[in-house]
């Protein structure tokens, strides 16, 4: 066998199995979605002597430099995609808090109105009824909700965790409809038979070209990781904003009924003030009346407004960068303090897993025999739930940040890996 034929033959081997065919009349590449990769460039030597590309030590250096990655890499590469889209059965499969965590069911049986007599007649000496009417109902007592709908930037970090929650932590990027399943796949799938070939004579021949290729197919999921990690930075400083938000709320709250308390207290001293005068007058007039007169009926005491008693005075809201630093408990336990007795929030807070956490405080909140000593203000409660809220869409987000991020730390360690053995063992391309 000629060395020409024998260099032919090993190239054939050592890549067989990857993306398509190497050779000009690859089959198969019809089939491929309309948005699959680009197939790997040919093969052809990167050296100026076939016969240096072709030499067994080189290539037998860089097999060996491989065997970590066949031993480490390749079986995770195999088992990749079911990994990351296993569902954790710790997950509910839906959001906890939401606006419409207080919404109650509206009542199944509604009040008919009362048919009344509004006209009468008589009819042969007897007074009949000549045009009836109804009676209003009054309307239902307004229902129980939370007005704390997100922002438009909390709803789009929302949308975007929609299927990791609906799909229970499953990541839907390599689901069976992703978007980059077929990119994923192919890679992981590539790289597991590329470092798991056996030994050719011409194992280092067009590697170089090969793994550059990778490493430019990889950027979409370098890029998606990023964003991700993006998004679970942001909804971390929105839940924190949130949470600063309570305190905002009960001291606009607290602002606003001492001002109507001192409204009340003027209008009592006004009263009080007028109550006086008159009652001074009146005396003053019965001290000018001749002996005898008979003495004038007392002037009433006024009707005084009952002044309210304050609650005590909300703590001053720390600034938004201490709030950045303060860990996930304690901001969760500040939301769920005015939703909940102080003994259970410190139970909770407790509780080593933030998402068993929020779990189990929903379950108080919704408890309708659990409340806390001072029931809060709607709009109290409504900045907690808010705040809660983004809480558990941040865990969602590091979530599905750490479980993508293993697609890409898997491709990117076995890429560079396979490039720091090639640049070390194929030493004959130099």
């Amino acid at each position: 066998m000629t060395a020409g034929r024998l260099q032919t033959k090993g190239r054939r081997a050592a890549f067989a199995g990857l993306f398509v065919a190497v050779s000009a009349g690859a089959t198969g590449a019809q089939q491929q979605p309309r948005n699959a990769p680009p197939a790997p460039p040919p093969l052809t030597s990167s050296g100026p002597n076939s016969s240096d590309l072709a030499s067994a030590q080189c290539a037998a250096s860089y097999h060996q430099a491989l065997e970590p990655l066949r031993r480490d890499r390749a079986p995770g590469l195999g088992d990749l995609l079911r990994k990351v889209r296993a569902a954790e059965a710790d997950l509910p499969g839906r959001w906890l808090y939401s606006a419409q965590l207080f919404q109650k069911a509206k009542p199944q049986k509604q009040t008919k109105p009362e048919r009344i007599c509004v006209e009468t007649k008589e009819v042969r000496g007897q007074e009949r009824c000549a045009r009836y009417d109804f009676k209003p109902v009054p309307p239902p007592p307004p229902e129980i909700t939370t007005k704390a709908p997100p922002g438009a930037e909390e709803l789009r970090h929302l949308k975007l965790l929609s299927d990791v929650v609906d799909g229970r932590g499953a990541v839907p990027d390599v689901s069976a409809n992703g978007k980059q399943t077929f990119l994923v796949q192919r890679l992981a799938q590539d790289l597991r038979l590329y470092v798991s070939q056996p030994a050719t004579p011409v194992l280092c021949a067009g590697a170089g070209e090969l793994i550059e290729f990778y490493s430019g197919q990889i950027a979409p999921v370098k890029r998606r990781h990023e964003e991700l990690k993006a998004a679970a930075k942001k909804l971390a400083e929105l839940a924190a904003t949130r949470t600063r938000d309570i305190a905002v709320t009960e001291g606009r709250l607290y602002d606003a009924a001492l001002a109507a308390v001192k409204v009340i207290e003027q209008a009592r001293a006004k009263a009080e003030q007028a109550h006086a005068a008159a009652v001074a007058a009146q005396a003053a007039e019965a001290a000018k009346a001749p002996p005898g007169t008979p003495a004038p009926t007392p002037i009433p005491a006024p009707t005084l407004p009952l002044v309210p008693t304050l609650p005590a005075k909300p703590a001053t809201p720390a600034t938004l960068t201490d709030y950045a630093v303060i860990s996930l408990p304690s901001q969760v336990g500040e939301a769920l303090r005015p939703l909940l007795p102080a003994n259970l929030v410190a139970e909770f807070v407790a509780e080593r897993d933030p998402m068993v956490m929020l779990a189990r405080a929903q379950k108080a909140i919704l408890d309708p025999d659990i409340k806390p000593a001072t029931g809060p203000a709607i709009e109290v409660r409504d900045a907690a739930i808010a705040a809660l809220r983004l809480h558990e869409a941040r865990l969602y987000a590091d979530r599905y940040a750490i479980r993508y991020g293993e697609i890409d730390t898997l491709l990117t360690a076995t890429i560079a890996e396979t490039k720091a053995a090639h640049g070390k063992s194929c030493v004959c391309r130099d």
